[in-house]
């Protein structure tokens, strides 16, 4: 008995310690799946956001960073769920994020890349060249290329709407963006990019 016993108890030992590197191995495959699907690489095209990035060069945008709860159950516990802004689980669109989006039909197919400005109730002046946020001078260091326009041109700030986000290219001069007086609708947004060195592919 012992003899027919002993090679079914080591087999049954075998699968039994085999069971948590399946598991193991199914959350990480899991896992991979997740972040595969919130990170889309994009390639730079166009001098629009020189010297920052230049074409060729890779981004890797994170899908996650601005998703959001609407159309949720969660949005129902929220106390401003009313006031048609976009709620997001992880703080959403920031102030100086490197943003990819697709921009306003009456502008163009395809995606773009700018740096956000301002948010919903933000009050944005551009005057000869110089960003106003919230009254406030933006502190653009990042801008070697400034362009001396004025938006609006009647020199009044005007406010970014609920549930859309001012941007600008660093090249100011050479970009295509909300100085031209369109705005970004959050559902255009795809996420913050960050840009991996030049001669990465």
């Amino acid at each position: 008995m012992h003899a027919l016993q002993t090679p079914r108890t080591t087999a049954l030992t075998e699968r039994g310690a085999l069971l948590p590197l399946i598991l193991l191995a199914a959350v990480v495959a899991s896992v991979a799946t997740i972040v595969l699907s919130t990170a889309q690489a994009f390639s730079v095209e166009g001098s629009s956001m020189a010297p920052s990035l230049h074409t060729g060069q890779l981004l890797v945008v994170n899908k996650l960073a601005y998703w959001r709860l609407d159309g949720t159950p969660i949005v129902q516990l929220l106390p401003d769920r009313q006031s048609g802004a976009p709620h997001y689980l992880f703080g959403g669109p920031q102030r100086g994020d490197i943003v990819v989006f697709h921009p306003p039909t009456i502008v163009d197919d395809g995606e773009y890349v700018k740096r956000l400005i301002a948010v919903p109730g933000d009050t944005v002046l551009v005057k000869a060249g110089q960003v106003f946020v919230n009254g406030a001078l933006l502190d653009d260091s990042y801008v070697k290329f400034h362009d001396d326009y004025t938006f609006p041109t009647d020199g009044i700030a005007l406010r970014v709407p609920v549930g859309a986000y001012f941007v600008l290219g660093d090249n100011r001069g050479a970009s295509v963006d909300s100085h031209l007086g369109w705005f970004v609708p959050a559902d255009n947004l795809i996420g913050p990019a960050v840009a991996l060195p030049l001669g990465t592919a």
